[in-house]
């Protein structure tokens, strides 16, 4: 079995277990699914690109960068956690991004913000807030570009 099987394994098996434990506990906090669905992002889009390539590109592929292939969910999954955040925040709006509810409750600790507080407005956010995670994991490049246009920072495109 090559790398990308073991990470598909794990990432299905993250996904599943998030799934249940947000349906089976009332109190379970929103951003293990988001960080479950940004890998499952990454983990799709690798998929993707291996069909792509030649059987002799993926072999060389999974054994040059067999590191990278597993550290693609992780990326995917931070990447949906900052897309979330800025969601959270109101840096970013619209109507095809899912909207939260009580965000403006005092600080108590972080511990108490990822358990309770803050909750999605509708059930129609809860699959934005997926179907978004699952972006942020598939194209890193959308979330970078919203990061840098936050920044003020503006991508240069190069000629050869």
């Amino acid at each position: 079995m090559k790398a990308i099987h073991y990470v598909t394994l794990v990432v299905i098996l993250l996904v599943t277990g998030a799934m249940a434990w947000v349906n089976n506990d009332k109190d379970a906090p929103i951003p293990i699914l988001i960080l479950a669905f940004g890998a499952l992002g990454a983990t799709v889009r690798e998929h993707v690109e291996m069909r792509g390539l030649s059987p002799e590109e993926r072999t060389r592929r999974l054994a040059d960068a067999a590191i990278i292939v597993c550290f693609k969910p992780v990326v995917g999954a931070l990447l949906a956690l900052i897309l979330m955040s800025l969601l959270l925040s109101g840096m970013i709006s619209g109507d095809l991004f899912p909207k939260f509810v009580n965000i403006e409750a005092a600080f108590q600790s972080g511990k108490a913000v990822l358990r309770g507080g803050v909750t999605l407005a509708e059930n129609g956010d809860f699959y934005k807030m997926i179907a978004w995670s699952i972006i942020a994991g598939y194209s890193e490049r959308f979330v970078l570009t919203k990061l840098d246009s936050l920044t003020g920072k503006k991508k240069t495109s190069s000629t050869n």
